[in-house]
C-alpha cells in the first residue's frame, strides 16, 4: 500500500506584541496614616541682620501606603509584557524657594542651598525637588487608581531619606520677640516603571501640583528677634543745688535728657530703681543722705513703662529728681548723695 505525505507543517504561536509593548506606570504615594517627616533646625537669634540657619529634613520610613496620583499606559497592560527597569524615589515640596516668604507670624523668611534636584514638573517654580533616583528590573502589575492602599508588611523602602536646605529669616519689619516659624512641606513616595521612551505621556510632571494638597508636614524653627539699641549719653548726673527748708519742699532738679535710638523698631521697656530703697514707697524712691528722700521720674511722672522706639529714631526720656525732706521743721544740713540705677530693656 502506497502512503502519500500530504504535507507537514510544524509552527509555533508566539505574542510579539506582548513582548515588545512600550508600557508604563507611574504612582505617586503618600502615607496611609501619620508618616510625617521630622525637621529639626537650631535657634535663630537675629539681631541687627537676617539671620540663617541648616535645615535637616529626614523622611521616616513607612510601610503603608496610598496613591494619590496614577498613570497607566495602556491599562490594562497586556499579559505576558515583559519587565523593564523601573526608578524610584523621594519627592519633596516646600513654599517657592529662593524668594522671600510671608510666615502668620510677620515673619519673613527665604529657602535656599535644597540639597535635592529640582524636579520636572508641570509650572515648577522651584518649590518641588525630588531625592536620587534608585533603579531595579520590575514586573507591570494591576494599574493602582487613586485612593488605593497598600501595604508593605515587614518590608520598607531603602532609598535616600535626607535632605538639607536653608532657611534665612528678615530682620528688617520683624517687631522683637519670641516666634516659632512653622514652614509647610508635603513628601510623597515616586514608582516609575516602564519600559515607554516617549515624552508623551507626563503622570510624573503632575506629582508637584498633587502635593500642594498635602501640605501638613512643618519645619519648626525657634526664632528670637532682638533689636539693638543705643545709649547717647550713660551717666545721668542731678543736682539739687542749695536749697532752704522751705525750697527743699517737693524740690524738682533741671531734666537730664537721656537720649535711645535703635537700629530697627523695637520695644523698649524703662524703670527707675533706687539704690536705697525706702520703705511704703514705689521702687523710684531712694533715700537722700538723712534728711530726705529723693523721687525720680522721667518725662513729667513716669518711673516705668514700655514704648516703641521705630528705627532711625530718637527717643528722649526727661529725668527728674523731686525733694521730700522727712521733717521740714527740722531741716539736716550739709550736702547729700543718692543713687538710682535706671534700667532699660529691648524686649
Amino acid at each position: 500500500m502506497n502512503k502519500i505525505l500530504v504535507g507537514l507543517v510544524l509552527f509555533s504561536v508566539t505574542n510579539s506584541y506582548a513582548q515588545n509593548v512600550s508600557w508604563q506606570q507611574n504612582f505617586l504615594h503618600i502615607p496611609s496614616s501619620g508618616g510625617f517627616a521630622s525637621a529639626t533646625s537650631s535657634s535663630l537669634d537675629v539681631t541687627d541682620s537676617n539671620a540663617g540657619s541648616l535645615v535637616r529634613v529626614t523622611i521616616p520610613l513607612v510601610r503603608s501606603w496610598l496613591v494619590v496620583s496614577s498613570f497607566c499606559n495602556p491599562n490594562p497592560i497586556p499579559p505576558g509584557t515583559a519587565a523593564a527597569q523601573g526608578n524610584y524615589r523621594y519627592w519633596i515640596r516646600f513654599p517657592q524657594a529662593n524668594v522671600w516668604q510671608n510666615d502668620a507670624s510677620g515673619l519673613r523668611y527665604y529657602l535656599s542651598n535644597i540639597s535635592w534636584s529640582l524636579a520636572e514638573t508641570n509650572n515648577n517654580t522651584n518649590q518641588v525637588f525630588v531625592g536620587p533616583n534608585y533603579y531595579g528590573q520590575q514586573e507591570p502589575n494591576t494599574c493602582w487608581d487613586v485612593g488605593f492602599r497598600w501595604n508593605l508588611g515587614s518590608g520598607t523602602i531603602t532609598l535616600d531619606r535626607s535632605m538639607t536646605l536653608n532657611v534665612t529669616v528678615a530682620r528688617a519689619n520683624a517687631y522683637p520677640g519670641r516666634y516659632n516659624l512653622r514652614i509647610p512641606f508635603a513628601w510623597a513616595y515616586e514608582e516609575n516603571k516602564g519600559s515607554s521612551t516617549s515624552n508623551a505621556w507626563d503622570g510624573f510632571r503632575q506629582f508637584g501640583n498633587v502635593m500642594s494638597n498635602y501640605m501638613n508636614n512643618y519645619i519648626n524653627v525657634p526664632v528670637q528677634i532682638t533689636s539693638k539699641c543705643n545709649i547717647v549719653n550713660r551717666t545721668i548726673n542731678l543736682s539739687h543745688g542749695n536749697m532752704t527748708p522751705d525750697s527743699s519742699i517737693n524740690n524738682v532738679t533741671s531734666p537730664y535728657n537721656y537720649q535711645l535710638s535703635c537700629d530697627y523698631d523695637a520695644s523698649v521697656s524703662v524703670s527707675l530703681i533706687g539704690s536705697s530703697q525706702v520703705s511704703g514707697k514705689t521702687q523710684n524712691y531712694t533715700r537722700c543722705g538723712n534728711g530726705g528722700t529723693c523721687e525720680l521720674k522721667y518725662n513729667g511722672n513716669a518711673y516705668n513703662g514700655t514704648f516703641k522706639i521705630n528705627a532711625g529714631t530718637t527717643r528722649t526720656l526727661g529725668i527728674t529728681s523731686t525733694f521730700h525732706p522727712n521733717d521740714v521743721n527740722n531741716p539736716v544740713e550739709g550736702s547729700f548723695r543718692g543713687s538710682a540705677i535706671l534700667r532699660v530693656l529691648v524686649n
